[in-house]
């Protein structure tokens, strides 16, 4: 018996892989994939879609309500008209 441990390592024999070996990964992988892409949609899409839809929304309800639509532009002209 070898007593270098990459001599050991070089005879131990190695059993060969079960046949489903490569789908079980892959349906792992899969798995772990999905849940990966559902919780960043949920953390990170889904409120930023949520706040761009509230935005047009107060937008909407403020153009309704004073027929003026007060962007960041508009203020900043009507500021420096003003001085």
């Amino acid at each position: 018996m070898a007593s270098n441990l990459l001599e050991q390592l070089a005879e131990t024999e190695v059993p060969t892989l079960p046949a489903d070996f490569d789908r079980k990964v892959h349906r792992r992988l899969n798995h772990r994939l999905l849940l990966g892409h559902l919780a960043d949609l949920a953390m990170h899409g889904l409120p930023f879609a949520f706040m761009h839809f509230l935005t047009a929304l107060v937008g909407l309800v403020t153009f309704s309500l004073t027929g003026h639509y007060a962007n960041k532009a508009s203020r900043d002209r009507r500021d420096r008209d003003a001085d």
